[in-house]
């Protein structure tokens, strides 16, 4: 996985780049979460990408491997569960 973050000529804003080689994919689209962890860029949280065939799919995954999440919002304006 390519981590990256870019920055602006005044530092004043951020993009941060997560890129998935084939490997990364395969793993995903297995049901594999990766979790990436936000100090590599100075943050303190986590990030967790996931894939499935569905957002009913993804949803499950989550419960499974980390319990039932409290609240999963996608797509703008829809909540799941």
């Amino acid at each position: 996985m390519l981590k990256a973050k870019l920055t602006n000529a005044d530092n004043t804003k951020s993009t941060f780049v997560l890129g998935l080689d084939a490997e990364n994919i395969k793993r995903l689209l297995a049901g594999a979460p990766i979790m990436v962890q936000l100090s590599d860029f100075g943050g303190i949280d986590n990030v967790l990408i996931m894939a499935g065939e569905t957002l009913q799919e993804m949803t499950d995954t989550l419960s499974d491997k980390f319990g039932a999440p409290r609240r999963i919002v996608s797509e703008p304006n829809r909540t799941l569960q």
